[in-house]
């Protein structure tokens, strides 16, 4: 599957902004690929705060090619959780390094530093919480 280029068709029951307490439905392919914040991977963004109002910032399902590497970074007011869908990820936390793989799950607290390499192409969920 080509991860960029693939695209099913926008479904029609697709809503941009549901209504409160109604559902949102979206299908992975009809979501289109923007590039990651960090400047490397690619993801695709199932949901957001302003579209399920709740302290979700995002949940993505995000590519990193093999190589890439998402700088050591942290986020001062969200936690991160990884899920890791297939691929190995090295990640770094000041010095302590992590191997996650398909079946992985990871919590990076608020405020925590971490660093992503791909060892292989991987490919995971990422959801943002707010503090």
């Amino acid at each position: 599957m080509d991860y960029v280029n693939s695209m099913n068709g926008l479904n029609s029951k697709l809503r941009k902004m549901p209504k409160p307490n109604e559902f949102l439905l979206k299908h992975l392919m009809d979501v289109a690929p923007k590039s990651t914040s960090h400047g490397v991977g690619v993801k695709r963004v199932m949901a957001t705060s302003n579209e399920v109002g709740t302290p979700i910032t995002q949940i993505a399902h995000t590519l990193l090619r093999k190589g890439e590497v998402v700088e050591e970074h942290f986020h001062p007011t969200m936690d991160e959780h990884f899920f890791f869908l297939e691929g190995k990820c090295d990640v770094n936390n000041n010095g302590d390094s992590f191997l996650c793989k398909k079946g992985d799950y990871l919590y990076v607290p608020s405020e925590k530093s971490h660093k992503l390499t791909a060892i292989e192409d991987t490919i995971m969920l990422t959801i943002g919480v707010a503090k």
